[in-house]
């Protein structure tokens, strides 16, 4: 569910190219709004680079560079048109890296709902419709108890 966010950290040499991040979450339908970011860097030298760039669709350059300094946030709305991203290498020493956590606000994506369909079972073979009707009249406890007793005689369980 948190797909994409968490924890971050870039050692000396990373960078992270411009780029605009995706939008469609790729397991349930919601819609990426927004992105926060804070930067976890204490006593981060301003000669290290990271800082987070902000650049307008077409522009030469940035227009605006966030440094990563402690317990700093960065909030930006996320669609096709808000690139960002750190594209120089990180100048920090070997022992330091830069580190960020990140959460994002999603909200249902109602076309995506509406699209969706629901899950469509064909009939099966008559075998394993005899099983699953057969599994709809005994209560679950049956199954349980059953269980229990192969799994003391030491037999495998088997599914009816």
């Amino acid at each position: 569910m948190f797909h994409g966010g968490g924890l971050h950290e870039s050692f000396r040499g990373g960078w992270l190219n411009i780029h605009a991040d995706w939008t469609q979450h790729p397991h349930v339908p919601l819609v990426r709004r927004l992105n926060l970011i804070v930067y976890l860097n204490r006593d981060w030298g301003e000669d290290w680079g990271g800082g987070l760039e902000l650049w307008a669709p077409g522009a030469q350059q940035a227009g605006a560079s966030v440094a990563p300094l402690f317990n700093r946030a960065v909030l930006f709305p996320t669609t096709a048109e808000t690139l960002h991203g750190f594209p120089g290498p990180l100048r920090c020493p070997p022992d330091r890296s830069r580190r960020s956590a990140s959460v994002f606000y999603w909200s249902p994506d109602y076309d995506a709902v509406k699209a969706g369909a629901p899950i469509t079972f064909l009939p099966g073979l008559r075998q394993t419709r005899m099983r699953a009707f057969a599994r709809s009249l005994v209560p679950p406890i049956a199954f349980r108890l059953r269980d229990g007793l192969r799994s003391a005689l030491g037999r495998g369980r088997r599914e009816v």
